[in-house]
């Protein structure tokens, strides 16, 4: 997988990837639920790009975080710092007809200072950053601490090709931090869906074997004891234990999901987000595996589809960021606009821009 840029009258658009992983506990916000814009009592944090740039948008005002070919996909807050993982210094690959970043450097961003992990490299998976202890833990197809590889277990550092999708090597593909405890999650060298707590091994979703569908993990959540983990088995799911648990089919029945990208939790209530096809079908979060559209501004049609990118539930308000792309033909690039819902009401952020993660913390 490669990260893809859209142009957009003339400017090169960065589609990022998905997922948002670490959350930090939620309370009440002061403010009146039911609305679509940030109260005084909160301040949402929205990463994401425009153009060319990796930006981070706090209260709908964006502060440029590289200058280079970039994008932000993941914010978090640990205590009050704000981390946004990412990509930067983009490399793209000439020969392709849609410009392509074929490699890149991956980074995160503390409190808009960038930091490097590895070096220059080809760019397959979107960056994850966690915090815990003091510690920064990041997933972009292997696991990292402090800018040090960390070796866990069913995941090699030399592919051995075995035939069965990912050349037997394994991939970290997100992470989660809960006080101390690090979790991260993926696929081992055998095609399984798992999770490792503090460098622990634990099968969440067995791969049968061939002529049987590979589980896809794109995202996790811990809440207490219970590990949620999100992804694809031919139709959205999220592993609760290693138990898994289907969405539901929605509200249109020529609809279904695409891809799931974040998961939150909330008590006992689970939300995720994702993409729905053909074009032309609302966007839409999930609560709990049923389908709840978002009203839009302008009506998707033959030409539109949207993505929901990101959930994060602040009390009674449910925030969800995403953007809309429009192909102006068949197999065109497409133009891209970056939005968010607070309870359902929907507010633009930018044209040729994309919303990758939301996190709101209250004032």
């Amino acid at each position: 997988m490669v990260i893809k840029l859209k142009h957009y009258s003339g400017i090169v658009l960065l589609a990022a990837f998905l997922i948002v992983n670490s959350c930090a506990k939620t309370s009440n916000p002061k403010g009146p639920p039911g609305t679509g814009t940030p109260t005084p009592d909160t301040t949402v944090y929205i990463a994401g790009n425009i153009g060319t740039n990796a930006v981070l948008w706090k209260n709908g005002t964006a502060d440029t975080l590289s200058s280079t070919i970039s994008t932000a996909n993941q914010v978090i807050l640990s205590g009050t710092d704000v981390y946004v993982a990412g990509v930067s210094q983009g490399i793209l690959n000439p020969s392709t007809v849609s410009p392509v970043i074929q490699s890149g450097q991956y980074v995160y961003w503390k409190n808009g200072t960038q930091n490097s992990i590895d070096t220059v490299q080809i760019i397959g998976h979107p960056g994850s950053v966690a915090v815990a202890g003091g510690d920064v833990y990041y997933a972009n197809g292997y696991a990292w601490k402090n800018g040090a590889m960390i070796l866990l277990p069913a995941i090699s550092t030399k592919p051995t090709n075995n035939g069965t999708g990912n050349n037997g090597q394994g991939t970290v593909i997100t992470n989660f931090a809960v006080g101390t405890d690090i979790y991260f999650a993926g696929i081992d060298s055998l095609n399984n869906g798992v999770y490792w707590k503090n460098g622990n091994y634990n099968l969440a979703a067995p791969y049968g074997g061939r002529g049987t569908t590979m589980p896809l993990v794109s995202s996790m959540y811990v809440s207490g004891s219970d590990v949620y983990l999100a992804g694809m088995l031919d139709r959205g799911v999220y592993w609760l234990n290693g138990t898994a648990n289907f969405l539901q089919p929605g509200n249109n029945n020529m609809a279904f999901v695409g891809s799931i990208n974040s998961i939150f939790v909330l008590g006992t209530d689970v939300f995720t987000t994702g993409r729905l096809l053909p074009f032309g079908i609302p966007p839409a979060y999930w609560k709990n595996g049923i389908e709840n559209d978002l009203p839009v501004i302008n009506p998707p049609d033959a030409f539109t589809t949207y993505t929901t990118t990101s959930v994060f539930v602040l009390g009674s308000d449910v925030y969800v960021s995403g953007f809309s792309s429009y192909f102006p033909a068949p197999y065109a690039i497409s133009y891209d606009t970056a939005v968010y819902w607070k309870n359902g009401v929907e507010t633009s952020l930018r044209r040729a821009g994309r919303a990758n993660s939301i996190y709101v913390k209250p004032n």
